[in-house]
Formats: C-alpha cells, sequence, structure tokens
C-alpha cells in the first residue's frame, strides 16, 4: 500500500493534473518556438547571423523539451506503480536525472571557453 491516507491521493491527482497544465504550456512554447524558426529562416535567407540564431532557438527549444520531461514523471510512475520496482528506478533515471545532467553539458559544449579547454585535451573535435 503507497497511500496511507485519502488526502494522498488527492494530493497527487492534484499533482497530475499541475503536469498536464504545465505540458499544455509546453506544447503552447513548443509551437511558438516552431513559428519563431519559420519566420526567421523566411527573413535570413542563409545569413551567417540567421543561422546562428535559428541553431540557437533550437537549442533553446530542446532545453525546454528536457525541462518539461520531468513532469512527465508523475504521470507515469501511476503507470508503472504495479511493476516491478526497478523501473520506477529507470522511469527517475531517464525522466529526472538524465535531463538535469544533459542541459549543464550541451551548454557547456557550446561555451567558448569550456570548448577551447576540451580541444586542448582533444576530447572533441570542433
Amino acid at each position: 500500500m503507497l497511500f496511507v491516507s485519502p488526502i494522498q491521493n488527492v494530493i497527487m491527482s492534484f499533482i497530475n493534473i499541475l503536469s498536464f497544465i504545465f505540458a499544455t504550456v509546453a506544447l503552447i512554447i513548443a509551437f511558438t518556438y516552431i513559428e519563431v524558426m519559420l519566420v526567421a529562416r523566411k527573413i535570413g535567407s542563409g545569413g551567417s547571423s540567421a543561422h546562428k540564431a535559428g541553431k540557437t532557438v533550437m537549442l533553446h527549444a530542446f532545453q525546454l523539451i528536457l525541462c518539461m520531461v520531468s513532469f512527465i514523471s508523475t504521470s507515469t510512475e501511476v503507470l508503472l506503480i504495479n511493476y516491478v520496482s526497478y523501473l520506477l528506478i529507470t522511469n527517475y533515471i531517464i525522466l529526472t536525472c538524465l535531463p538535469r545532467l544533459l542541459s549543464p553539458v550541451i551548454y557547456g559544449l557550446r561555451d567558448e571557453v569550456f570548448r577551447k579547454y576540451i580541444k586542448k585535451i582533444n576530447l572533441i573535435k570542433c
């Protein structure tokens, strides 16, 4: 028995509703990012600054997706609650820990100073 009192069921339902609201907001923001990318592509036909701005918008969109994935974990935990406990642990690692690990790594690799030091030790070829 996971829930001790009935109020915990109410709290879990409230958390699921909030997660759904955040997911809806994420879809609206993703639609906005797509519209911005289409307008940027029309305006800057092959220009270097337009290309760089497009890459930045795509990076921010990917960052948004990584952040919003953690809101899905509460919904998937409800589905996985009847299964083996290692599925819940895997769910936690993939949907909560992994996005928080990838986000600084992506921005770190994009940073020129950090990239310069990585090139010195020949970890990546940029």
